[in-house]
């Protein structure tokens, strides 16, 4: 029994360091920060919206990539991975 809680303590440590807090601020071409943006982490469902300035704040799985979607405009998918 000691072993299976042993193996669980360790997989629930590895999976919190395989994750990445991510920040940023998303702007439309005038520099003006962009409210109610969807941010979300490309096949799940995690996924946040930006606040009045912008800025959003979502943890990841390590080399996730990002989709922007925001009504009116195009949606972009952030190519880069998070490292």
């Amino acid at each position: 029994m000691k072993n299976l809680m042993l193996l669980l303590l360790l997989t629930t440590v590895q999976l919190i360091f395989s994750q990445k807090e991510i920040t940023g601020t998303v702007k439309n071409d005038f520099g003006e920060p962009l409210f109610g943006v969807n941010v979300i982490e490309k096949n799940t469902k995690n996924g946040v919206i930006t606040d009045l300035n912008g800025d959003f704040i979502i943890t990841v799985e390590e080399g996730a990539t990002l989709i922007f979607s925001y009504i009116g405009f195009n949606t972009i998918e952030n190519l880069q991975n998070f490292q």
